[in-house]
């Protein structure tokens, strides 16, 4: 078991059913991704949480990095590759 920003988590790859959800930027600053667009909320993790639906009780979460350069949300604001990523499973 893991913790990202207090959320508990597996350390393991994220499955196809699993989306990108929070991932830190510069500075401790923070984007989150709800499915559909990509936020940016400075230092407000807490907002972030919220707007990308991260369950807090760690349920389906996982902490990876990003291997390649893909595109998971179709913005320009797409973690670059080696970004730690907290990924949680779509419902």
């Amino acid at each position: 078991m893991a913790s990202f920003i207090n959320i508990p988590c597996e350390k393991k790859p994220p499955t196809q059913k699993h989306r990108p959800a929070l991932w830190e930027a510069m500075l401790g600053t923070v984007y989150a991704y709800d499915g559909r667009e990509v936020k940016y909320f400075d230092y407000d993790w807490e907002r972030a949480i919220k707007f990308a639906k991260v369950p807090t009780d760690g349920t389906d979460c996982r902490l990876a990095k990003k291997k390649r350069n893909v595109t998971y949300t179709g913005s320009l604001d797409e973690p670059s590759v080696g970004k730690l990523i907290l990924w949680i499973k779509e419902k």
